[in-house]
């Protein structure tokens, strides 16, 4: 699918960005929050940009982590039986 749209650039902290458009969105699927890995190539004054949604980052649950200590590195197991207290997972 192809199509023309006219986009702003901002900025956002140190860097811009580009807002899109409701029929970009429909068209690539894409929504608030979703991470993408670009490539793109620049020639002359036409910019072109191929986009893939990435995959996304894997959320460990706390004993997951603790099994992959070492004896020496694994912390003191006196608060293990505490209620979490944050967005960790049991």
């Amino acid at each position: 699918m192809n199509g023309h749209a006219t986009l702003s650039i901002g900025k956002w902290g140190n860097s811009l960005a580009m807002r899109l458009g409701r029929d970009i969105e429909r068209a690539t699927g894409l929504a608030g929050g979703d991470r993408i890995d670009v490539q793109y190539s620049v020639e002359g004054e036409t910019v072109t940009l191929r986009m893939q949604k990435a995959k996304p980052h894997r959320r460990y649950t706390l004993e997951e982590l603790l099994a992959g200590c070492n004896a020496g590195q694994r912390p003191d197991d006196a608060w293990a039986g505490l209620a979490p207290s944050g967005r960790e997972k049991l």
